[in-house]
């Protein structure tokens, strides 16, 4: 109970601090939710914490807010990108500032790069969260250094709206086996997968199935991340 205590207390005198920080760069109701929300998350995710790891919640929430002005200048940002659509740039950022606490991956400049990325091909929110969230399970099983290289070859296979044979090469070298993966879902030899990748037959709609199926939170390796995290507990 005391360690509970002090817990809540350091949180509290967190939010405090970066609120008096944060309260001259709110530019609307739509921005000011976002950062609500950030601390309503942070206020619920302590009561299940002991103190010892408090510190490490706090350098998260942090990181997820970022200093005041990158606060402000990744909503604008956000909205430009949504064509000024105020609540869709809110809850995306509300989005992925939960999901920099709760994987602790990634960065908060990271996650954000990344979410671009993936608005620039026409991505939807959901769509968007599931990707990032997916890109944190596949980092434990190939590292986050390859992730980067990941991301790229799969926006190049979403636009394109096919699987080509050098994007395959890419991906099986960053370790996600695609290529095994595809022939089994596929149930087909490896000759037979190199003659529908020559065909434009392998759509980005099937490789996107297939690496949900393995790699996203709900998929057979979702809870990789979650068993990383309670190892370094």
């Amino acid at each position: 109970q005391r360690g509970l205590k002090d817990a809540e207390n350091k949180i509290k005198d967190f939010g405090k601090n970066a609120s008096l920080t944060l309260k001259d760069i709110v530019v609307g109701s739509a921005l000011g939710k976002v950062l609500a929300d950030s601390f309503e998350f942070a206020f619920k995710k302590v009561k299940d914490l002991a103190s010892g790891v408090v510190d490490q919640i706090v350098g998260l929430f942090t990181s997820s807010l970022g200093a005041a002005s990158d606060v402000q200048q990744q909503f604008l940002s956000f909205e430009g990108l949504f064509l000024g659509d105020t609540q869709k740039a809110a809850e995306l950022m509300t989005r992925l500032g939960e999901i920099t606490m709760r994987q602790g991956v990634f960065t908060d400049n990271e996650i954000k790069q990344y979410a671009k990325n993936y608005l620039n091909v026409g991505n939807s929110i959901d769509d968007i969260t599931t990707e990032i969230e997916r890109l944190g399970v596949m980092s434990v099983i190939v590292g986050k250094e390859k992730i980067p290289a990941i991301s790229d070859a799969l926006n190049y296979a979403q636009e394109m709206g096919v699987l080509d044979t050098r994007t395959l090469k890419t991906l099986d070298r960053a370790g996600l086996h695609l290529s095994d993966l595809l022939q089994q879902r596929l149930n087909v030899s490896l000759k037979g997968l190199n003659d529908l990748l020559n065909q434009d037959a392998i759509s980005f709609g099937l490789v996107n199935e297939v690496l949900n199926e393995n790699y996203s939170s709900f998929g057979k390796y979702g809870n990789l991340l979650d068993k990383q995290q309670n190892t370094y507990a």
